[in-house]
């Protein structure tokens, strides 16, 4: 007779025959050192409601300098500390998902927000309190001198004129009394013929040509980030990306754009790490650096190239010194991707298993997932939702990445809607206030995720274990199961219940072995009728109490026959 243990970190295969193990809801915790058994399950933490905006649903979510800034609906606006939500302006869409970014524009107080919704670019003043929609405008580019005059003192005055325009202005350099050159100081706006002169107590016959230029802000932006006091904008269906003018997130010269070149696939995000911009493509990913150069800051660093894009620019998460995100290069197919610290920064791995990559690669459109970190727990846990797909994955990173280290485990993550379990509620993430909060994409509602909330705002959640069959197959031999003993966390509550079920024919069919009471101590409990297998047994064990549901061990007693 043997002890097999059923809980460990097993995950679904991509053929059930061969594997039904999952893990929903819940996430494993081991313990090799000290307990009773080397890994726990636990609940992955409820959602408390921090705020009500009244809206369909939440956009986005950003912490700055510890205030928190969404966009819910069409509304844009700033969340207190006790879930009171302040609007501030309205976006030109209501629904679609947005981004949020911010520089620091120039001094403490005049940090600029700015944000896109597939349709325009947005930008906020936190220190003016000024909203604005940057728009394509002509200004003032240059004032040629015609003639130099004379008689002209050192410091004559530069007027420019036009229907529209405002804000321009210059300075006449003079030499020998004739007016020699005019620098422009400030461009203005909205120019649309302009005229300039030269005014002087003395001077006379100097003649001046002022030509314009177009304002050119990205509009059309389908990413963004911030890097070096700057804005920066991928250009949809480009190699081409952005910035704006240094601390001004409403200006945007026309020159200021550089491309990625390393090959001709189009830029599908863009990440700010490490001192570097990561430029992802559909099926390659190149950084530039800040150099500083006199016409444009950024140049390309040629000793970073990744063979693998981004499908998905919304899946990018940043924990300390890596990031991950979903991958895809030109051979087809897609992985999750995780780049490795110092010495294997550059070399990223595949952290998802080939079930995980066959059912990404059987999503379409792909471009539509989306993901958040959050640190749980000790647990970094990245959160990998499919819209389209209408699923949630849950990667656990490990705590120390190592090149040589096992992988993490990958769980499922289903939220109750409209009777029906799909993907997590999530719709986006931002830390701030000291917790961990996310934006509903069902209703406008911000919660918390709270490790003592065992729902969903009041909403159950079913959180599940399968078995893998591993051990409980003997190449045909029948198998009996003697005995199964389960142990779960004792005291959570007044009669909360949990079921086991049983599969003999690899999850198709499945038999209610018994339904149990979690008893307030000595949380052990037994079960005989178990029965017998050629083809190997699975079992299920599924609840929604709302309580602390803990697996802390499941067990079973076999005993192989002689055929």
């Amino acid at each position: 007779m043997a002890l097999l243990d059923l809980l460990d970190q097993s995950y679904l295969s991509k053929a059930p025959d061969q594997n039904q193990a999952q893990l929903t809801n819940m996430y494993l915790e081991q313990d090799p050192a000290k307990g009773k058994y080397k890994v726990v399950a636990y609940p992955m933490h409820g959602l408390t409601l921090f705020c009500d905006t009244g809206q369909d649903s939440v956009r986005a979510l950003y912490a700055l300098n510890g205030v928190l800034y969404g966009i819910a609906g069409a509304v844009f606006g700033s969340v207190s500390s006790n879930g009171t939500l302040t609007p501030i302006a309205a976006l030109e869409t209501s629904s679609g998902r947005c981004k949020i970014r911010a520089i620091t524009g120039g001094n403490d107080n005049n940090h600029q927000v700015f944000m896109i919704d597939g349709t325009s670019l947005y930008t906020y003043n936190v220190g003016t309190n000024v909203f604005n929609i940057p728009q394509v405008t002509q200004f003032v580019s240059s004032i040629q001198v015609l003639t130099s005059g004379t008689f002209y003192s050192q410091d004559p005055t530069v007027v420019i004129t036009d229907p529209t325009g405002s804000g321009a202005s210059a300075t006449a350099s003079v030499s020998a009394g004739g007016v020699v050159s005019i620098n422009m100081v400030n461009g203005g706006s909205n120019y649309t013929n302009p005229t300039a002169i030269v005014t002087d107590p003395t001077g006379t016959g100097c003649t001046l040509q002022a030509s314009t230029g177009e304002t050119n802000p990205p509009l059309t932006a389908i990413d963004i980030e911030n890097q070096d006091d700057y804005a920066i904008a991928v250009l949809k269906n480009s190699m081409t990306y952005q910035i704006s003018n240094v601390s001004d997130t409403t200006t945007w010269d026309p020159l200021n754009f550089a491309s990625k070149f390393g090959q001709p696939d189009n830029i599908t995000g863009v990440l700010s790490h490490e001192g570097r911009l990561w430029f992802f493509g559909t099926d390659t990913t190149e950084t530039d650096l800040n150099t500083g150069g006199e016409f444009f800051p950024f140049t390309r660093d040629s000793s970073t190239f990744l063979h693998y894009g981004c499908p998905a620019s919304d899946t990018i998460g940043v924990n300390g010194n890596y990031f991950i995100f979903l991958s895809a290069n030109s051979n087809g197919g897609y992985s999750v991707f995780q780049t490795q610290p110092r010495i294997y920064y550059y070399n990223p791995s595949p952290v998802s298993t080939p079930p995980i990559d066959t059912l990404l690669s059987n999503t379409f459109p792909i471009n539509d997932c989306f993901a958040f970190l959050a640190n749980l727990d000790g647990h970094e846990l990245y959160t990998l939702t499919s819209p389209s797909g209408n699923y949630t994955l849950v990667y656990d990173t490990p705590k120390t990445i190592q090149a040589d280290q096992a992988k993490g485990a990958w769980y499922f993550r289903k939220s109750l809607v409209d009777g029906q379990y799909g993907r997590f509620l999530a719709n986006c993430e931002a830390f701030c206030y000291g917790k961990n909060l996310v934006g509903d994409f069902n209703s406008g509602k911000i919660y918390y995720l709270d490790d003592k909330n065992f729902t969903e705002n009041g909403t159950p959640i079913l959180r599940q274990f399968v078995s893998s069959p591993q051990g409980t197959y003997a190449g045909g031999k029948r198998v009996f199961f003697s005995r199964m003993q389960i142990d779960v966390q004792t005291g959570v509550g007044s009669n909360e219940t949990f079921t086991l079920e049983k599969s003999a024919d690899n999850g198709a069919t499945w038999q209610l072995v018994n339904t149990y009471t979690v008893p307030p101590q000595g949380g052990r409990i037994y079960e005989t009728r178990l029965g017998s297998s050629r083809f190997g047994m699975i079992f299920r064990i599924s609840t929604t109490m709302n309580a602390n549901f803990c697996l802390l061990g499941f067990q079973a007693e076999i005993t192989i026959g002689h055929s």
